[in-house]
């Protein structure tokens, strides 16, 4: 059954069918510093891991698609995005890149999506 995007506070979110009932938005629209965006709710690690354990991936045009079993479909620029995560000591904190994580330096601007965590999980 296909799940319709649900708006909250002005945030586009996808229910993606995963086991812990996380919402993911698609990329917002805003390229920050690490300092301005970890107070927001950014995924982690573990959280792109569910997405990515949880659905069927694809590449297209530079685009990463995230289709969940109930055949809702994410879609993700491809450009490096925060995540949530322990800055180390050279100033650096983690960033999803290619289906992959990397370190960056705290300063530059990246992209964010968001996510909403299940109240009940």
């Amino acid at each position: 059954m296909l799940h319709e995007p649900v708006d909250i506070d002005g945030v586009t979110y996808h229910d993606m069918s995963l086991p812990s009932g996380t919402l993911w938005s698609e990329r917002i629209p805003l390229m920050e510093p690490y300092n301005k965006v970890k107070g927001l709710s950014i995924p982690t690690e573990e959280d792109w891991a569910e997405l990515e354990k949880n659905t069927k991936q694809s590449y297209c045009r530079g685009v990463y698609r995230y289709l969940s079993k109930d055949g809702e479909e994410l879609k993700l620029p491809n450009w490096s995005y925060w995540s949530q995560s322990d800055v180390n000591d050279k100033n650096e904190a983690l960033v999803r890149k290619n289906a992959a994580f990397e370190r960056r330096f705290i300063g530059e601007s990246l992209s964010i999506v968001l996510i909403k965590k299940n109240k009940q999980s």
